[in-house]
């Protein structure tokens, strides 16, 4: 199977209003569209990243991935959380949120992650599993920073997500 262009579609209300959603690309349920990104949490700094879906954050650009956690002695921890976005009742909700991480030496630029992990936690998520247990106290407060970008997303969003944020 021959892969698709990406097209963008200039009708797209998330196109339109600045304040909405980083919805870029899903399934379309209703007039809005689901989408499966990302939270990529660095120490105290937090943002939406949908490249971390496919491997291509800014900060995996030219990293030899290694094999095991070890072979990257002086990495530091990248938190990543999937999220699944969707519609719900006309407006849009958190529906799935689970943790992953990976270790990235950007200087030596070598990283380590179990993709296998990322594949399982990201597919979670698309089934609306909340689980945010690996994440640390700082990482969670992060997090909520992050999510409250959008308060009446965050509000509508399963109390199950509330709840692990705290």
């Amino acid at each position: 199977m021959k892969p698709t262009r990406r097209i963008i579609n200039m009708a797209c209300v998330d196109d339109q209003d600045p304040n909405k959603l980083p919805i870029v690309s899903g399934k379309e349920r209703g007039g809005k569209t689901t989408l499966i990104t990302a939270v990529l949490i660095d120490g105290d700094k937090g943002w939406f990243d949908e490249a971390a879906t496919h491997g291509r954050t800014p900060l995996e650009q030219g990293i030899a991935w290694k094999s095991s956690p070890e072979e990257v002695p002086n990495g530091r921890q990248i938190d990543i959380v999937w999220l699944f976005i969707k519609p719900d009742q006309g407006d849009y909700v958190y529906y799935g949120a689970t943790a992953s991480s990976m270790i990235i030496d950007e200087e030596a630029k070598v990283g380590y992650k179990y993709l296998a992990d990322h594949a399982n936690q990201l597919s979670k998520a698309l089934k609306g599993g909340i689980d945010l247990s690996r994440l640390s106290e700082r990482s969670k407060a992060v997090l909520r920073r992050v999510l409250n970008t959008y308060p009446d997303v965050l509000e509508r969003s399963p109390e199950a997500l509330k709840a692990a944020l705290q």
